[in-house]
């Protein structure tokens, strides 16, 4: 309103703006043709149950993108306000560019190129992974004798409870706890037994990105579903092997890890 700081020459906001629209009308597409092959509910069909394991696995990972779609819709329709506005300017990087950024719910690049489960989340509804962070977790370590499991398991339950009071939200928010502590047990061992200089750094973020996602998915079907009796038949059907497989490496991950 006193065009002072940094909102003192605001930059023509066209441009930005219609980035993001742009992007919006793809998203848009992509859910109409994900939606013409599968819907929500569709874990409880026959049809899901009946497919062999890895084509089971790539229509979870459809369905993850499908109910993803709809979220990243809503944000980064919420985002074109403040970009439009100017409220979002946020200076100029190192190449002179224009910034728009300084308000911002999703950041769609993150959420492709994520090598990491923190990354992965961090790029998803930004301004409450913020609030979370500096309100719930870094507080927690603020007082003695405090863990970061801890302070990271309690981060995660609040999230949980903030979504909701449904069965869905609690599992799907306890195991992305569990699965972003494996994930750095197990970068810790990767790192300390020299693998990675043996491969090509992007074929490993490529790997990595692909198999949180197919995790990710793995236990968003709670979300989606949210009641006990629906998901824990979908993971019964599939013997519950992302669980198990988590629960048994582990305890040889903590083992192992410097």
């Amino acid at each position: 309103m006193r065009s002072e700081g940094r909102y003192k020459n605001i930059p023509s906001t066209v441009s930005a703006t219609l980035k993001r629209l742009s992007q919006i009308v793809l998203l848009i597409v992509a859910s109409i043709i994900l939606n013409s092959y599968w819907f929500d509910k569709y874990y409880l069909t026959p049809e899901f149950g009946a497919l062999a394991p890895i084509p089971k696995v790539l229509t979870m990972v459809a369905l993850l993108l499908l109910m993803m779609s709809t979220y990243l819709i809503g944000f980064c329709f919420m985002e074109c306000g403040p970009i439009a506005s100017g409220l979002s300017f946020n200076g100029y990087d190192a190449d002179g560019n224009a910034r728009h950024d300084l308000v911002k719910s999703v950041d769609l690049m993150g959420l492709v190129t994520s090598t990491q489960v923190k990354e992965f989340l961090s790029s998803w509804n930004i301004s409450v992974h913020e609030w979370l962070k500096n309100y719930v977790y870094l507080r927690q370590l603020s007082s003695k004798n405090q863990s970061r499991a801890k302070a990271a398991l309690v981060s995660f339950m609040v999230s949980a409870i903030w979504h909701g009071f449904y069965p869905g939200f609690f599992h799907f928010f306890f195991w992305a706890f569990v699965l972003d502590y494996w994930n750095k047990l197990a970068s810790k061992v990767i790192a300390q037994s020299g693998f990675p200089q043996l491969i090509p750094t992007h074929v490993t973020n490529i790997f990595c990105t692909l198999f949180y996602y197919v995790y990710c998915s793995y236990f968003a079907l709670s979300f989606i579903l949210l009641y006990f009796s629906d998901f824990n038949r979908v993971y019964r059907e599939m013997y519950y092997t992302g669980h198990v497989f988590l629960i048994v490496t582990i305890p040889v991950l903590m083992l192992i890890a410097p």
